[in-house]
């Protein structure tokens, strides 16, 4: 056999292994909002003595030891499945179990957060999702919304919760993004036609001359040149006009009923999909008894008890039809349309906007899916700014908010000295008092509050630090500082916490816990956050170790770092500060 042959005989070969890998196919429906969950007789005891982990569900896990109860456990987000006795990124199929529906948040297809061998369609927003495999060692491809053969580990995409980003991207995609709730869940999310994801959300991107739809119905998008670069500007309609998109122009808003193709009037247009929050299916004057089909939408249907009385309306199963005279239920069960009236999540009413995200203030931004729970801005980018396509958080302030003004109202004073702003880096504060408020320096333009010199220097890149809670009301340090650091206080409010602003003695590091002085030798040193108390260096153990004591001076007398004594009268003044600022 020749060469060429041989060359010839491997080149077919690879070229179908090459196509029978690029083979796409749609996936298995596996799970919808009306599949009865499979059964799987999960054990709900310990038996024996010996120590052990047993799954007693998909999501959760059973501690078996001796003398210790027995407690069901959830597994973290983290590894949130329970396959083979401990908890896992991966489903098992040994116990049958799937992928929860997803709260949808559009209508179309949407990758699974965490597990790339699903992916899930959502008929409406509101609505649970409906939950297809694409079979091991196959992954959804978002770009054509069906199966794949995995041949990559990048193939494979998961979405990684950062509690310092509002929304977490997708891999690269530009398209989808998901919504890391507080409650652990996830929610999936897409960019229009000609939108992509910013980070921040969906940005619009010409995609070449002319005027394009946005997502406001009263607006649109105009591209053109700017010398040799293609830019965009957001227009209005005059009056009470929307846009055309086929005509590229804006029209007045067409009024009366909706063709028959499309009889629902659904997000400001004529749509085969009723908007079940405004406009349940209608019931009709019954002509007798029995089932009717809908005429207008094929997946509802009626049964009428008698002549002349209103029928009830039901809606068949997951993508199921009412057929001649029969009740197609495929996987399910159906329900009466009154059950529709849930509204779900509907990003146009928000803030009266169709904006994905408003500010809530300053410093928080509010996500209109889930539970719209404001949420503080991550410390790289510590503002809210009003924009365009749905506010984002930026590092500069939007001092069209009120609390974002120059004015500001001052922290609480917990000693005295010079203290940076918990939400921005180009403020600082000083207490007279270790009680009080606080008076109020902000920065020149490009300049921020250096800690070190306690003066405001020229902002470089990364320059910039924040205090960002966890929700916990705990102490956390303030950026790489180990002096400054700070406590969150929720007792008030859980979702806006009062931050308090501390520093730790000349001499001394916080560690996570407190304020441990650095003993430069043995003596008394002065606690400078508070005169009347003083350290005490000493040693201590076989290597003879340096180590500390705080103690308080007696009856209201001050600690003298010049006599090392503690003696009664006025404190003398030891700190001079220099304040820059307007």
């Amino acid at each position: 056999m020749s060469c060429k042959l041989v060359l010839a005989i491997f080149a077919v070969a690879a070229m179908l292994q090459l196509s029978a890998a690029e083979v796409e196919f749609p996936g298995k429906l596996v799970n919808s909002p009306y599949s009865i969950a499979p059964f799987y007789n999960f054990p709900d005891s310990c038996e024996g003595t010996d120590i052990y982990t047993v799954c007693t569900g998909c999501k959760s896990y059973l501690v078996c030891a001796p003398g210790v109860d027995a407690i069901v456990t959830d597994c973290p987000t983290e590894k949130p499945y329970c396959n083979k006795n401990a908890c896992s990124t991966t489903l098992s199929s040994e116990y049958e179990c799937m992928p929860d529906s997803l709260k949808c948040t559009g209508i179309g297809f949407y990758p699974d957060p965490k597990l790339c061998q699903y992916y899930h369609y959502c008929e409406a927003s509101g609505q649970q999702s409906n939950v297809y495999d694409c079979q091991p060692n196959n992954v959804f491809n978002p770009a054509t919304n069906m199966c794949k053969q995995k041949r990559l580990a990048a193939d494979c995409v998961a979405v990684k919760c950062d509690p310092n980003k509002v929304f977490q991207a997708f891999g690269s995609s530009k398209t989808y993004f998901a919504y890391c709730g507080d409650d652990g869940k996830i929610l999936m999310l897409k960019c229009d036609t000609n939108y992509v994801f910013n980070g921040a959300g969906c940005a619009f991107q010409c995609p070449g001359l002319g005027n394009f739809p946005h997502t406001d119905p009263k607006k649109y998008n105009e591209c053109y040149f700017s010398g040799t670069k293609l830019v965009s500007k957001e227009v209005s309609c005059p009056g009470e006009k929307v846009f055309d998109a086929d005509k590229q122009v804006c029209l007045k808003a067409p009024h009366g009923p909706c063709p028959a193709d499309k009889p629902f009037c659904n997000n400001n247009a004529c749509s085969a999909t009723p908007d079940y929050s405004a406009c349940p299916v209608p019931s009709l004057n019954c002509t007798g008894s029995g089932y009717y089909p809908d005429p207008k939408a094929c997946q509802f249907y009626h049964y009428c008890d008698a002549n002349g009385a209103n029928s009830d309306v039901y809606e068949s199963a997951q993508r199921s039809v009412y057929l001649n005279g029969v009740r197609e239920v495929i996987g399910g069960w159906s329900r009466p349309s009154t059950a529709l009236a849930d509204p779900g999540i509907d990003r146009e009413t928000c803030d009266g906007t169709n904006k994905l995200t408003v500010c809530n203030n300053c410093t928080h931004i509010t996500v209109c899916v889930g539970s719209r729970t404001p949420r503080q801005c991550p410390g790289t980018h510590p503002y809210c700014n009003s924009l365009e396509g749905g506010d984002g958080c930026l590092a500069v302030p939007d001092t069209s908010f009120n609390d974002c003004a120059l004015s500001q109202v001052g922290l609480r004073c917990t000693s005295v000295g010079v203290f940076p702003d918990p939400w921005r880096c180009d403020r600082y504060h000083h207490c007279m008092t270790d009680s009080g408020t606080s008076d109020v320096y902000t920065c020149p333009q490009g300049y921020v509050f250096n800690l070190d010199t306690a003066h405001c220097v020229q902002r470089v890149n990364g320059s910039c630090s924040t205090v960002v809670c966890s929700r916990k009301s705990v102490l956390i340090p303030y950026g790489d500082s180990k002096q400054f650091y700070a406590y969150c206080d929720y007792t008030a409010d859980r979702n806006n916490p009062t931050i308090l602003m501390f520093k730790c003695p000349i001499g001394a590091l916080f560690n996570g816990v407190n304020c441990e002085f650095q003993c430069p030798s043995e003596g008394k040193f002065p606690n400078s956050s508070n005169p009347t108390l003083y350290y005490e260096c000493y040693r201590v153990g076989k290597n003879r170790r340096l180590a500390s004591r705080l103690i308080k001076c007696s009856n209201g007398s001050w600690f003298n770092g010049k006599t090392l004594r503690c003696e009664s009268g006025v404190t003398e003044a030891n700190t001079t500060v220099t304040l820059q600022g307007l």
